[in-house]
């Protein structure tokens, strides 16, 4: 039975076998991760059960504080209690009071019970809601007397496995555990878009017994769902913290093993009463909602560690009124032998009645599932009307693929759930996670725009990859239709974007009426949404899935997921902290990575369906040299934060120098590398035209051309420290000071910008991005958008001159077929840039 379990759950992972990838190793790093998972919801569900106690004391008038608050407040209240002793024996004797020393000690005393009180405060505040002004109000008044009864330390409360309310804490957590595990079936994710029947039909053919290849189907999630396998480990830690011992943990697995089986068989019988016994129409929806549901219920301890107040709440609760609630101490507290058996029977008890309950429900749902034709009949559509609605529609409703996809979001009730639904429930965790921390934040109306517009593009992009699945295997047969499928997802991502901006305009138009001085600010942003949601929801929708001859959808590439993520928040980051320039950056970043995934796309259509068919482009592509740029300036920032953080100085030339020569000489050895798989050298890049006698000619040109960029580009500087804002010329004076911030920064500088910097923005920039960009586009365009990524990628003061640089040395590639003359533009430019201010400016310091 066991072996027929793995079996089934073995067809899911077959689809790596056939693409020469180990399942083994996916499956591994899946049961790393909930295992990592698992006991991070078994430590906080310890950290919410130690509240119990406080709760407790809270409901008997008695505030617990922090240990060294209430040892300060003795110390202070015994020094007063002294003072007032040396008091009273010197005015017996009729001698002069000299306490000068001890009430030095009381101000000492008074000072230090402050400071933890403050402490004290803000945790309160934290743990049981209100503002720390009001708890330090609290606090102060009772510090101002002796310390009273009311006041007790946390650490003389009882232990978790020491009062009641504790172990009703493990009771109710660990009930939302139990149900999550049920809601998210055969695994662990939101999205249940796989075509799901009864594949356990097959089996009954056999001439075995047929209740066996029931339960085998039955306990089929315990193998196909790693967090439900790791699932053990959770009363396990719960069992060995309470008791303060390992083995008592290791003894809890007998008790823990029937709470996962009966939780399989329970997500075994919600997902045959949807397939049997829902109609179609509805199943996608039914089955979200329920592994949503899951998600949520599974989050639930993890909220309550990063949020202490709904700890609290649950533990006052628990205290108070939900003290009727059963205890969980019979099933985790072993005292003894005997009562290890008793939990162990106790279990086997309980979850035998939960299992049997949920067969009996699956065997109820299979058969009047096969008695009522698996769910309702679908209604019957008339074809006239359908007619007659697409004859008097508006010209674009009357688009094909614009009504079939109304029609899909109109007919399958999943659809919403999957586009809107899910991706909001995600938002809102995350809104909730990011609200604890920033709760006392003042935000101005720029904040809460970044905030709508990360929302928006965290909703494209989770929803664009779930639209694409829950196609189905109906992206098969679009194949064949008059209409590329290129023309389909672009309808598609119009379609989400649609739907989102919607959402995004709405909340950006109350931020607008939240602060109407800045409503036209916010209209601006509100057109830069558009325009971004456009790029994002076209890069997210060609993570196109692929399916197997069941129509089970087939895991996305990560490194396609990957790179359509790039630059998704860069334009929220940007007006979340008023940061124009970046949100700009940001714009043109995702219009570069959308124009190179549709570019590579384009050549994957024809393979969709059969990857290991697809024959290898050529390189250098633009999604490559995209991910070469990125990564050479991830690894520029890394490397300079390694260096500062050994040096402990601030940031230098010599560092810049260092890392800069160190992320090139990476990255391009990891090009060179991917190139040559393909027969494409590091030459074939530099050099792919003979070097001739109009090389040399180029080269002279291109030293003249470098000098002359160079002199209008300090006359850009110049012009700027006259008339330019102020926020520019502090960014000029920044740079400056950066240069001066070494010894020997000239050297440094002039290694990092003349020789580095010219042999790897050429190399990245030109070779490679330029290159691809001209196979798709006219020269000027490739030249224009190269250049103006290139641009982005250095200080906003310099993006002018940094364009008109781009573009010369994208020109001179072209004409001259090398890549030299680029070379020697860019390190003649930057000489001219960087030696010639700074050297006068030396000569300035030394008076000559």
């Amino acid at each position: 039975m066991l072996r027929m379990s793995i079996r089934q759950s073995g067809n899911r992972i077959h689809h790596l076998q056939q693409r020469k990838r180990s399942p083994s190793f996916a499956y591994s790093i899946a049961l790393l991760s909930s295992l990592m998972m698992t006991l991070m919801i078994g430590f906080s569900m310890f950290q919410a059960s130690r509240m119990s106690a406080a709760a407790e004391a809270d409901l008997r008038g008695i505030l617990a504080i922090d240990d060294s608050t209430v040892d300060e407040w003795r110390r202070r209240d015994a020094l007063a209690e002294n003072l007032r002793l040396l008091r009273a024996s010197l005015a017996k004797d009729g001698r002069a009071a000299s306490d000068t020393a001890l009430q030095k000690d009381i101000t000492e005393a008074e000072h230090w019970l402050r400071t933890w009180l403050e402490f004290d405060a803000q945790k309160l505040a934290r743990e049981r809601g209100g503002s720390v002004a009001s708890w330090m109000s609290r606090l102060t008044k009772l510090a101002q007397s002796a310390l009273p009864d009311s006041i007790v330390s946390r650490k003389r409360l009882p232990s978790s496995a020491g009062n009641p309310t504790s172990w009703r804490v493990f009771a109710t957590l660990g009930l939302i555990w139990w149900l999550a595990l049920g809601l998210q079936g055969d695994g662990f994710a939101i999205d249940m878009n796989r075509r799901r029947h009864p594949l356990w039909e097959w089996y009954l053919a056999f001439p075995i017994p047929q209740p066996t290849v029931y339960l085998a189907e039955a306990l089929k999630p315990i193998v196909s769902n790693p967090f439900l396998l790791t699932s053990p480990l959770l009363v396990m830690l719960l069992a060995a913290l309470v008791n303060s011992s390992v083995a008592a943990g290791a003894a809890a697995f007998a008790v823990a093993l029937p709470f996962t089986i009966s939780a399989a068989i329970m997500a075994k019988a919600i997902e045959v009463q949807v397939m049997l016994r829902a109609s179609p129409r509805n199943r996608s929806a039914w089955l979200v909602t329920a592994g949503a549901l899951g998600f949520v219920l599974l989050m639930t301890p993890l909220i309550s560690l990063s949020t202490p107040s709904l700890s609290w709440g649950l533990a006052r609760w628990l205290a108070g009124a939900g003290a009727a609630i059963p205890s969980a101490e019979s099933l985790l507290h072993y005292p003894d032998f005997a009562a290890w058996l008793k939990a162990v029977a106790l279990s086997l008890l309980l979850n035998g009645v939960l299992s049997a309950l949920a067969l009996v429900a699956m065997h109820a749902a299979t058969l009047r599932g096969f008695e009522a034709g698996f769910g309702d009949a679908e209604e019957r559509v008339d074809p006239t009307a359908v007619g007659a609605v697409a004859i008097n529609a508006s010209r674009w409703r009357r688009s094909p693929l614009l009504r079939k996809e109304l029609l899909w979001l109109r007919r399958d009730r999943g659809a919403l759930v999957q586009m809107l639904l899910v991706p909001l429930l995600l938002v809102g965790l995350q809104a909730f996670y990011l609200g604890h921390y920033l709760r006392n934040v003042e935000f101005h109306w720029h904040h809460w725009a970044g905030v709508v517009l990360a929302a928006g593009a965290y909703m494209i992009a989770v929803s664009a990859p779930r639209m694409l699945a829950a196609e189905g295997p109906a992206l098969g047969w679009m194949m064949s239709w008059p209409r590329s499928l290129l023309e389909v997802a672009r309808t598609m991502a119009m379609v989400l974007t649609a739907f989102v901006s919607v959402m995004v305009l709405s909340s950006l138009a109350v931020v607008a009426w939240m602060h109407p001085a800045d409503a036209w600010r916010i209209a601006v942003i509100g057109v830069l949404w558009m325009l971004s949601g456009t790029m994002i929801a076209l890069k997210a929708v060609t993570v196109f899935p692929t399916y197997s001859a069941t129509g089970e959808v087939m895991p996305m590439q990560a490194s396609r997921g990957m790179a359509a993520a790039v630059g998704n928040m860069v334009i929220a980051i940007g007006v979340f902290s008023a940061n124009w320039p970046l949100a700009f950056a940001g714009l043109l970043m995702n219009g570069v990575f959308a124009a190179a995934l549709w570019s590579r796309l384009r050549g994957q259509l024809a393979y969709l369906f059969d990857p290991d068919a697809e024959p290898h482009e050529a390189p250098p592509t633009m999604l490559g040299a995209l991910i070469a740029i990125v990564a050479h300036l991830e690894l520029v920032a890394v490397l300079l934060a390694l260096i500062g953080g050994v040096s402990g100085s601030k940031a230098s030339a010599s560092a810049l120098l260092i890392a800069s020569a160190a992320s090139a000489a990476l990255v391009s050895f990891y090009v060179w590398r991917w190139n040559r798989r393909f027969g494409v050298g590091l030459f074939d890049i530099l050099v792919p035209s003979p070097i001739g006698r109009s090389t040399f000619a180029w080269l002279a040109g291109a030293t003249g051309l470098g000098m002359a960029l160079g002199a209008i580009a300090l006359g850009y500087v110049a012009l700027l420290h006259r008339l330019g804002p102020i926020e520019l010329r502090e960014q000029l004076d920044s740079g400056a000071a950066f240069l001066r911030g070494s010894e020997g920064a000239l050297y440094a500088l002039a290694g990092a910008t003349i020789v580095v910097a010219p042999l790897v923005e050429e190399y990245l920039f030109r070779g490679l991005l330029f290159r691809a960009m001209q196979r798709e586009w006219p020269l000027w365009a490739a030249a224009a958008l190269s250049a103006g990524f290139f641009a982005v990628m250095h200080p906003f003061a310099a993006w002018p001159p940094v364009f008109v640089l781009g573009i010369a040395s994208a020109w001179l590639f072209a004409r001259s077929g090398n890549l030299l003359p680029s070379m020697i533009l860019h390190a003649t430019y930057n000489a001219v840039v960087v030696l010639v201010p700074f050297s006068t400016q030396v000569q300035r310091t030394s008076g000559l």
